[in-house]
Formats: structure tokens, C-alpha cells, sequence
């Protein structure tokens, strides 16, 4: 069994690499910043797998901590996860700040995280990957592509803009998809939605009935159709509100396209491809996906190889993986799964090490797949 802690046998270097924008793909747009881990043993000669990782929702930066704004929480989620992937797997893997965050800001511009959408992302991911494969001491044969949370749904559209990449990039080696698999944004934020109601049926006492008359499905399922439409009918990037706090429109907008989605609750057609299938298609390369039974974001029931074909029906292999007692920033969670409770559950969670059943599996399949021709 590989251990949960990690030792400090690799090397970290800081790195920028140019992202470019859907609107023009063949101009930089600006500058993203990352850190790049090498196993300590490299020679001048060696050539490393590697693992990029793509980070979930929010203005997280590379470590996947939000350190700015009103909500400021520390999940040190993709860092430990890296360490572990370098020093344990033997890969060399590269994460980095999402745009607005971190380093990876763009100058007298402070809205630069809540003006991106989706495909921007996508296309920050495409600059990583880009970036990968000039490196001497990364073997661009064999890149795996990371996906935790959002980053899963990002995953099709990154496949999908290699395949049209210029020049042309290699194909990936793998795919993980992490705290998520096979679900897009509309489907998460329902299920989340109902898991809110439930939780606030069974609540005792004052606090209860309070609670219950203020999260009626009829109010709670109109607040979120009217965010979403109100997204779906602008044409604005993002919006602040009298106090200065920012709704991301574009992002919004994005997902629920993503989705095949034409209003609130109006999904594909029977029969029909969304987007994100059709993007899911396309992937071939070998995928791994893994989900705690206590995520309350994501549905750990679609973590089951039958689902995952069927959104990704062109994989050379499937492995999904579904851990007990483990919560969606990949640690274990003795408590009961609260929505209502996640912040604080998470703050003390950040400050734990990672899941050891979750890090063995992760770096045995890595490995596992990395020694493939």
C-alpha cells in the first residue's frame, strides 16, 4: 500500500505558459502560472509521463484554495494530490492558477475569473497541455488529463479542441475523472438542490420550521430558474449585484449550453446528443474515475463502469472506483454528508491529509496505464 504522506522526493518549479481565447484561438490572450513537479531522479536524458490537472468551480488557485474575496477557504486538495502522483507515481504532473487567481492574473483587470466561461477554461487547460508537451524533461506521448469536480465536465471539451488543435497536439494517454463523471452542470445543481430539501425536512425544532417555510421547492426551484434564465437571456459576461458581489453569467450560460439545455429544465430531446456527450465521444484513451459515497456534489452513483460507457462509449478501458466514508475534496468524512454544512466540513477537512485508499488507487492506475505502449 502506498502511504497517504507524501515524502518529499521530487523537485517543484514554477512555470508560466501563454492561454488563449475561444474568440481568437491563434492569439496568446495572456499569461497562466504553474507549478511543474519532476521526480528527484531525472537525467538529462529521461523523458516522465505526466499528469495535468484540471481544478474544479471557483476562483481556486493551483493548490485548489480560494485566498481571496469574501469566502476564503483552504482545501490544499491539488497540491497533495500532486505530490503524491510525483513523489509515489513516479510522474511529473502540473497544475496551475486558474485566470484571476493566483498568480495568473491579468492587469487592471479584477474581474478576470468572474468574465470566464467554460470554454475559456477549456481552452486555459488546452494552453497547459500545450505547454507539456515542449517541456524536454515530459514525454509528450504520455500526458494524462485530471479532471476534479468542474474539471471533469471540462474534460470532453478539452478533448474536443485537440482533436482540432493547430498544430497538432498528441493524443492523450488517459483520462481521471475525479469527484465526477458522466453528469453535467444542470443535473449536479438539481440533484443538489433536492439534497437541500431533504436535509431541511428533517430538521427539528424552531430552527426547523424556519427553515422549511424559507426552502419550499416551489421558492427554492424558482430562485434557481430565474439565476439561470436570467443568464441564459443576457449576453453579458457577469453581473455585481448593490454590493459588489458578481455573478458569473457566461459561466452559467456555457454549462447550461454544454448541457443541450435551451431554458431552465428544458433538456436534449429524447434521442438526442448534448454537446458533452457528443465531446465525450471522442475520447478513446484508457479513463479512470473515482467518487467518495459521501459526495453530495456530485452523484457517486453514475461512478459505475455501465453509465460511464455509455457517456464515453469509445474508451479503450473503463475503471470506476467509489470509496466509502470519503467526501468530494477526496478525504474521509466520518459525519453525515450535509450540503448545509459543507463549508465548515470542508475548512476542517482542508487541513488533513488526503484519503490513503483514494491516493493508492489513483497512483496504481496511473502507473498501471503509464507502463502501457
Amino acid at each position: 500500500m502506498l502511504s497517504s504522506s507524501a515524502p518529499q522526493t521530487f523537485t517543484s518549479e514554477e512555470v508560466t505558459f501563454p492561454t488563449y481565447s475561444p474568440d481568437e484561438p491563434s492569439s496568446p490572450a495572456w499569461t497562466l502560472a504553474g507549478t511543474l513537479l519532476l521526480p528527484t531522479e531525472q537525467t538529462s536524458t529521461k523523458r516522465y509521463p505526466a499528469v495535468l490537472m484540471i481544478a474544479g468551480s471557483g476562483p481556486v488557485n493551483r493548490d485548489g484554495n480560494i485566498t481571496s474575496g469574501l469566502v476564503r477557504i483552504n482545501l490544499n486538495l491539488y497540491n497533495r494530490l500532486a505530490e503524491h502522483l510525483t513523489s509515489q507515481g513516479g510522474v511529473a504532473t502540473l497544475r496551475y492558477d486558474k485566470r484571476g487567481a493566483g498568480k495568473s492574473l491579468i492587469p487592471g483587470d479584477s474581474n478576470a475569473f468572474d468574465r470566464a466561461g467554460l470554454f475559456d477554461f477549456a481552452h486555459d487547460a488546452l494552453g497547459a497541455y500545450a505547454f507539456l508537451t515542449t517541456q524536454p524533461s515530459i514525454d509528450p506521448t504520455k500526458i494524462l488529463i485530471l479532471g476534479h469536480s468542474e474539471g471533469s465536465i471540462i474534460i470532453p471539451a478539452l478533448a474536443s479542441l485537440l482533436l482540432s488543435s493547430t498544430p497538432t497536439l498528441p493524443n492523450p494517454h488517459g483520462f481521471l475523472f475525479l469527484s465526477g463523471v458522466a453528469e453535467h452542470l444542470p443535473e449536479a445543481t438539481a440533484r443538489q438542490r433536492r439534497l437541500i430539501r431533504d436535509e431541511v425536512n428533517t430538521m427539528s425544532g424552531i430552527k426547523g420550521w424556519l427553515a422549511r417555510k424559507a426552502a419550499t421547492e416551489e421558492r427554492v426551484e424558482g430562485q434557481a430558474k430565474k439565476a439561470v434564465e436570467e443568464a441564459l437571456n443576457s449576453q453579458e459576461d457577469f453581473k455585481s449585484n448593490f454590493i459588489g458581489l458578481k455573478t458569473p453569467l457566461k459561466w452559467w450560460r456555457e454549462h447550461w449550453h454544454y448541457a443541450g439545455y435551451s431554458s431552465f429544465d428544458s433538456g436534449p430531446a429524447e434521442r438526442t446528443l448534448s454537446p458533452m456527450q457528443i465531446d465525450s465521444a471522442k475520447i478513446t484513451a484508457p479513463v479512470f474515475a473515482l467518487t467518495g459515497l459521501k459526495d453530495v456534489q456530485s452523484d457517486p452513483a453514475l461512478c459505475n463502469v455501465e453509465k460511464v460507457k455509455q457517456w464515453i462509449p469509445n474508451a479503450k478501458s473503463v475503471e470506476c472506483v467509489v470509496v466509502e466514508d470519503v467526501s468530494h475534496i477526496l478525504r474521509k468524512q466520518d459525519s453525515q454528508a450535509s450540503l448545509l454544512e459543507l463549508q465548515k466540513e470542508y475548512v476542517e477537512q482542508g487541513k488533513r491529509n488526503l484519503d490513503g485508499r483514494v491516493v493508492d488507487r489513483i497512483c496504481e492506475w496511473v502507473v498501471q496505464v503509464v507502463l502501457e505502449v
